[in-house]
């Protein structure tokens, strides 16, 4: 796990928008289990691949799914945001 990936699950934010974006947006319990522990602790991706009890290679595509979908919802967000401001 990157020091940069890392950074976005762990940037201060509002908790609720926090929950939403992995609680909200279609992970299963165990993406959702991983997302929160990606935003609660800090380590490599052995680190987070043992602890999720996945071989990295399988930790990987499991966390590039998690990725996929936040930065789908964060772009829906923003494109919201977009058209609001638009409307100004």
């Amino acid at each position: 796990m990157t020091d940069r990936v890392l950074h976005y699950y762990q940037t201060i934010t509002d908790p609720e928008f926090a929950r939403h974006m992995i609680e909200e947006t279609g992970l299963n319990e165990f993406q959702q289990g991983i997302a929160w522990d990606f935003r609660e602790t800090t380590g490599d991706t052995q680190f987070y691949a043992d602890r999720a009890m996945l071989p990295v290679k399988r930790f990987n595509e499991t966390a590039a799914g998690i990725h996929k979908r936040l930065m789908d919802e964060l772009l829906r967000l923003a494109l919201i945001g977009w058209r609001a401001e638009q409307k100004k």
